[in-house]
């Protein structure tokens, strides 16, 4: 081999693994621009005029990924025409030797040249930048994105050729190419969870995040206490009779009406009415300014996360909720809206749920059966039939039950111990 074919053959070599560095680049590039996320860009780079390009082209990669596939495809079939030449001559007489038909032994060495092609591509083109890529892709896209636009800029009028009829192929076959990067609630709960489990957030603050959306998905009415369990009282009803029916009344607002309880006037706090009633004894009345405020009404048509809304524009923490009739079907307050979200933080005044042992609780028929599921950790099937415990074993009972009634429902047996007339008072749930 004189020196002119040594030269040429260092040249062979020299140009093959240079494609191999072009397409190890080229599958960098496509990987670190699809893994990056738009926040992590935000928060890491310190370039904001590399910041503004890759959030373009996280907008807008149609053209950056036609780059990348035209150019991984050019550099895969010139390296492959020149790494044949350069492989093939040297495994062919080894092949020869062992193999005697030389036609059998042209067809080997070219299925082995092949192979170890492919073999360098894969490993040194694909797996390796790929996994550079990956490990921290942000950082990544920070490199490449100014050679990638070029790269994009001289692709052009190929881009815009393929691109077209890839377009028209997909419209004759009615096909959507559209990319929908819109961000969901199960996206959102996916990372807290990731969170979670790589020990980012504690379990308390994974609960938090876990349950906020609950407020932008449970009614008002499923945290409401029912006007059943409320003490209304008329504007004209004496100081000691309010006093006298305190060991009932367990709420710390009582809403007050005129004529009927319907027309909802406002209400007074329980503990001014006391201090004003142990300084000043049985001489004032319901509506005196020093105890009587408005009262915030509601429809029972809003979510959690409307009322409140509510609260912070009227500078309220309690508001009565009536139906489409205009009648009051409860009360709500702040503490009730925040339990969805703090869970066991926020404390109650009502024992709605007591707990016997570990595997039994005595339940208010009156609870909001959401509660109930989260308490029994029983996925919730969004049902809108009912709203309380008492309601969700009406409708699984599927008529008017009594007591010692029982049922079974997701691996707990629910038991009517008590009950008012027809309304469920407790039930007992134990775990099967």
């Amino acid at each position: 081999m004189d020196n002119i074919e040594i030269l040429k053959l260092v040249a062979i070599i020299f140009l093959f693994f240079f494609l191999v560095l072009c397409s190890s680049f080229l599958s960098c590039s496509e990987l670190s621009l699809a893994a990056s996320r738009k926040f992590k860009i935000q928060g890491q780079l310190d370039n904001d005029d590399k910041i503004q390009k890759i959030l373009a082209l996280k907008d807008s990669p149609g053209d950056y990924f036609a780059a990348v596939q035209i150019g991984l495809n050019l550099v895969a079939i010139i390296a492959g025409a020149i790494g044949q030449d350069v492989i093939s001559p040297h495994v062919t007489p080894f092949i020869t030797s062992i193999i005697e038909n030389e036609e059998i032994a042209s067809i080997c060495s070219s299925i082995i040249s092949v192979l170890i092609i492919t073999s360098i591509f894969i490993v040194f083109a694909d797996l390796i930048p790929k996994k550079v890529a990956i490990s921290n892709p942000e950082k990544v896209a920070q490199y490449i994105i100014n050679p990638m636009l070029i790269v994009v800029k001289f692709l052009k009028p190929f881009i815009v050729l393929f691109d077209g009829l890839a377009t028209v192929i997909l419209k004759i076959f009615n096909a959507n190419n559209e990319i929908n990067e819109e961000l969901t609630t199960d996206d959102i709960y996916a990372v807290v969870n990731a969170g979670a489990e790589a020990g980012l957030l504690v379990t308390e603050e994974q609960y938090l995040f876990g349950h906020i959306f609950n407020l932008k998905e449970d009614s008002v009415t499923s945290m409401m206490t029912h006007r059943d369990h409320i003490d209304f009282y008329s504007e004209d009803t004496p100081i000691e009779d309010v006093i006298n029916s305190f060991d009932e009344n367990l709420h710390q607002r009582a809403p007050i009406y005129k004529d009927e309880i319907d027309n909802i006037i406002g209400f007074v706090d329980i503990k001014k009415l006391l201090h004003l009633y142990i300084k000043e004894g049985n001489t004032f009345n319901l509506t005196d300014k020093r105890i009587f405020q408005p009262v915030l009404l509601i429809p029972d048509t809003l979510l959690l996360y409307e009322v409140l809304d509510c609260f912070k524009k009227n500078g309220d923490d309690f508001a009565i909720i009536l139906n489409e009739y205009g009648l009051v079907v409860g009360v709500i307050t702040l503490k009730d809206v925040m339990s969805i979200v703090m869970g066991d933080l926020v404390t109650y005044d009502d024992d709605y749920i007591v707990k016997r042992d570990e595997s039994s609780w005595i339940i208010s028929g009156a609870t909001p059966y959401k509660d109930v599921l989260r308490l029994l950790e029983i996925e919730d099937d969004g049902c809108e039939y009912y709203e309380t415990l008492s309601g969700l074993i009406m409708f699984l009972a599927r008529r008017v039950p009594k007591i010692a009634d029982q049922i079974i429902f997701h691996g707990f047996l629910f038991e009517i111990v008590s009950m008012e007339q027809h309304r469920i008072k407790q039930v007992l749930v134990t775990k099967k």
